[in-house]
């Protein structure tokens, strides 16, 4: 029993660092799902699979690092990577409480957090993602009665594709938070069934929501906000998305801090291009980046599942070979 704790904790972990901003507020949802209308729903098997079968893999990995040139290559993809992640955050943040500096107050919060140790970080958001979700599901059904304009069926083909983005996207950014797990093999099922499963039934729940707004709602800049207006929930909904910005926060910032070495100079610099990443826009950096990155995440699965030594191989990079950059600072 002990063992499938520790694993829907790890599952609870990694879908703490999916269901960020872009998620709780619908906008990823509309633009990775519903844009394509009705298809959505036929991808919903394949991203429990993928997510599931992903996630065994990144967890089964024993330790090894990538070495040499390859090494260094991934491990500053993931530093750029991690950086503009945080900076949509703290635009999302900063855009929800309408100031330019609350982005900063949750990245403050979420480095003390990490400074504390990688449990205390793994705890919060362990009890913080399933009350997260609790209210996902409240504010999107809630929305079922009060839309009707049902749009019709899509491509399948990009719907497909743009499935496949989603999840690439989802772990190269967030696998990295759970290789610090040591899990049982009973641990790695939990884990990759808890995170799965939970993922894919939000999305499904949104996606339903969505679609029954039409393309005005599936348009917006954050569609939870309109159906949660329409229910009085308007505070809920900024407290359950900056929840989701708070934990989400916690886990990129860990990773952040792995790419660095945890050497404190480059981790401040490293906020200060954060906060400065982040007046690019919250919904231009989902727009631009993360199909981006689900690009890069492709193929950095496709090569470690070519790998030779993919048994033995870790989903995450040696720290020394990006900190090395920075050795003289």
């Amino acid at each position: 029993m002990k063992e499938i704790l520790s694993g829907i904790k790890t599952g609870l972990f990694f879908a703490g660092a999916v269901i960020g901003a872009g998620f709780a507020t619908g906008r990823e949802v509309a633009l990775y799902f519903a844009g394509f209308g009705k298809t959505a729903y036929f991808v919903l098997p394949f991203l429990f699979l993928a997510f599931y079968f992903g996630m065994k893999v990144f967890l089964n990995a024993a330790e090894r690092s990538i070495k040499g040139i390859w090494g260094k290559i991934f491990n500053i993809l993931t530093y750029i990577t991690n950086i503009i992640l945080l900076a949509g955050l703290c635009s999302a943040a900063n855009q929800i409480t309408d100031t330019y500096y609350f982005g900063a107050v949750i990245l403050l919060f979420g480095f003390l957090l990490n400074r504390s140790g990688f449990n205390g970080a793994y705890l919060c958001n362990a009890i913080i993602t399933p009350l997260i979700a609790v209210f996902i599901v409240i504010i999107y059904i809630g929305g079922f009665g009060l839309t009707s304009a049902e749009i019709g069926l899509g491509s399948s083909n990009f719907a497909m594709l743009s499935a496949i983005n989603y999840v690439s996207f989802n772990l190269w950014t967030c696998g990295r938070t759970i290789t610090d797990s040591n899990l049982s093999k009973k641990g790695k099922r939990s884990a990759a069934i808890t995170a799965s499963l939970l993922i894919t039934l939000l999305l499904g729940i949104m996606i339903t929501s969505l679609l029954k707004g039409g393309i005005k709602l599936i348009n917006s800049e954050m569609p939870g906000e309109i159906l949660a207006e329409s229910m009085g929930l308007s505070a809920v909904f900024y407290i359950v998305v900056l929840c989701s910005i708070f934990t989400s926060v916690i886990s990129f910032q860990h990773c952040l801090e792995k790419s660095t070495g945890f050497k404190l100079p480059v981790q401040i610099v490293s906020y200060i291009l954060c906060l400065i990443t982040s007046y690019f826009g919250f919904g231009n950096i989902i727009k631009y980046f993360y199909p981006l990155f689900g690009m890069v995440g492709l193929a950095f699965i496709i090569f470690l599942l070519f790998s030779e030594e993919n048994n033995k191989s870790v989903i995450s990079v040696n720290s020394r070979n990006f900190s090395d950059i920075f050795n003289n600072i």
